[in-house]
């Protein structure tokens, strides 16, 4: 097999709890990996300390820890650890995820095989804060988008990618501007984007362990950032006009509107479930019937306006 140099960049943020175990995964690879990176975006925490700790311990490793001079915000934190990665291949993982041992040897073989990719994703199990698995991947079909199929993709997935999965070729990655300057979803706006010009796939297998905990619960964000949530969801349709044909424009948009209505829907739902604001839940239900009128008459919609009232269990 040909060698191909791989870095794995870490973004973080008051990591403290998980940082160590992630950095743990990556020197565990069974296809070694040639640069970890790690971009703290000024931490509160013991995040740097650990790091230093953890690179001290493993000098025979290419290991390098950037440190913010202020916080630049999650997207461009990811944009840093992007540019700073001069290896074939990259791949950006969350600092509490978890690379399976042969992450990196199998996405190799793909793009040994597959030198035309520009990335390839997996799927994920999920497992707790303490690291005990709570969701078993089930997938066992891989996924190929040939260039320009941006319907299919988006049908398939409705955009997302589970972002630690994903290893970029940076040949033909870095020929498109990487993530827009946007709050929200800047990986689920991008992927559309190198499909109009490449190829990707999503590999069946669980690549990574992803971690899910209370403290990740975001509904006091989607309180917070309904404007935001808006903006996203208007950009998600303009992935729509770069389909070749107006067929392929219409049902595309078409299929963008029905998917952003059961988001909005459904995150109205789950804002009135925990926090019980009916201002805020009704306005993301209004955003949801104004993209997708017929949304009102599936069954999701009944069984959410059901569950937002607990008479639906």
């Amino acid at each position: 097999m040909m060698s191909k140099t791989v870095t794995v960049s870490i973004p973080v943020y008051n990591g403290e709890k998980f940082i160590l175990s992630t950095l743990k995964s990556v020197l565990n690879q069974t296809y070694k990996v040639n640069k970890i990176i790690i971009c703290d975006n000024v931490s509160t925490d013991n995040t740097v300390l650990i790091a230093n700790q953890f690179i001290d311990d493993h000098k025979e490793f290419d290991i390098k820890l950037f440190i913010n001079d202020k916080n630049i915000g999650f997207q461009n934190n990811f944009i840093k650890c992007y540019n700073l990665a001069k290896t074939d291949f990259l791949v950006i993982l969350h600092a509490d995820d978890l690379l399976k041992p042969d992450c990196i040897e199998k996405q190799i073989n793909f793009f040994t095989k597959h030198p035309e990719y520009a990335l390839v994703g997996g799927n994920v199990d999920v497992i707790d804060a303490n690291g005990k698995l709570s969701i078993k991947n089930n997938k066992s079909e891989d996924l190929y988008f040939q260039k320009g199929e941006i319907y299919e993709f988006i049908k398939a997935t409705s955009s997302y990618l589970p972002f630690s999965t994903v290893m970029y070729n940076l040949k033909f990655c870095r020929e498109i501007e990487y993530f827009e300057e946007v709050s929200l979803g800047p990986d689920e706006l991008y992927w559309p984007v190198l499909l109009q010009q490449h190829p990707i796939a999503i590999l069946s297998d669980s690549l990574i362990d992803n971690r899910s905990y209370e403290g990740q619960l975001h509904i006091k964000n989607s309180i917070k950032m309904f404007g935001e949530y808006v903006k996203y969801f208007d950009q998600k349709l303009t992935r729509a006009n770069l389909e070749t044909t107006v067929e392929r424009q219409f049902i595309t948009k078409k299929l963008i509107r029905k998917q952003v209505a059961t988001i909005s829907v459904n995150l109205g739902q789950e804002i009135f479930h925990y926090s019980r604001n009916l201002k805020m839940s009704s306005k993301y239900y209004f955003y949801g019937i104004k993209k997708y009128k017929k949304i009102v008459f599936t069954r999701f919609f009944l069984k959410s306006i059901l569950k937002s009232f607990s008479l639906y269990n």
